[in-house]
Order: C-alpha cells, then structure tokens, then sequence
C-alpha cells in the first residue's frame, strides 16, 4: 500500500498531471453560452471556398455545441446537416473551439474547425482547416 501511495504522490506532483484537459467553456466565457444565429462574412475568401459548411445556428453550452450547417453554391444557400460536439476553450485568446462532424468531398483535405469569439450579442468566428479559410458572425437569439 505504501509504494502504491508514493507512487500516486509522484504521479500528482509531475508534469503530466498538470497536462490541460478540455476547458469548460462556460468558465472562459461566459457570454458565448446561448443561441446564435450565424451568416457568413460575403468576402472573396468566402466565395473561394464555396461547398465549405459553416454554422448557421449554433448553440453553445458549458461542454457542447449544437450546430446546423449550410453551405454556398452557384449563387444560392443549402443546408448542410446537423452535429453535436464537444466544445473546447482557450484561456488566453478567449476563443471556443468546435470541430466539423462533416467530412471533406476532398480525400486527404484536413478537417475542419470553427473558432469563435463572442462580445455581448455579437460573436465573430471562422472556419478553419490548414489555415483560415473564412470568417462568420452572429447575433445571440435568447
């Protein structure tokens, strides 16, 4: 009993303990939690990475964020589908993280994940794969 007290000692007083888990969104920012309507910022990055999906609604709790999709196509809008993930946030940009439950129509495209940032009733935020590919916006509903 003894060894297997200092060997839990040990494990609590290494790094590995101290390892981040996921952060509860609710702690980090408090103003994210609710429901958003989402459109998409209509600039050139926008409309180069048309068929890309992005929220259109999205709620966000204290650890997940449900989301329906649509995407932009030949000068019209479509739904996508709909996902619940897990929801994580970084503690010194403020940001909410969520990965895309989709999968690319591209083989090898990495996956995507949309980050957001919210101010009141107002959240800006942006899908992302390798790199930024466009920015969203949206006003809280509740």
């Amino acid at each position: 009993m003894r060894n297997y007290c200092l060997l839990l000692l040990t494990l609590l007083a290494s790094p590995l303990a101290c390892a981040k888990q996921p952060l509860n969104a609710a702690e980090q920012k408090e103003t994210c939690l609710g429901n958003w309507k989402i459109s998409a910022v209509e600039d050139e990055a926008f409309f180069s990475n048309f068929r890309t999906k992005y929220p259109s609604t999205l709620k966000i709790g204290n650890q997940k964020a449900a989301y329906s999709t649509q995407y932009y196509y030949g000068g019209d809008y479509f739904e996508g589908f709909e996902c619940s993930v897990n929801l994580y946030a970084h503690s010194e940009t403020r940001e909410v993280f969520f990965i895309s439950c989709g999968v690319s129509s591209v083989p090898d495209y990495p996956s995507l994940f949309y980050k957001v940032k919210c101010e009141g009733d107002k959240l800006v935020g942006s899908v992302n794969s390798y790199k930024q590919l466009f920015e969203f916006k949206g006003q809280k509903v509740d």
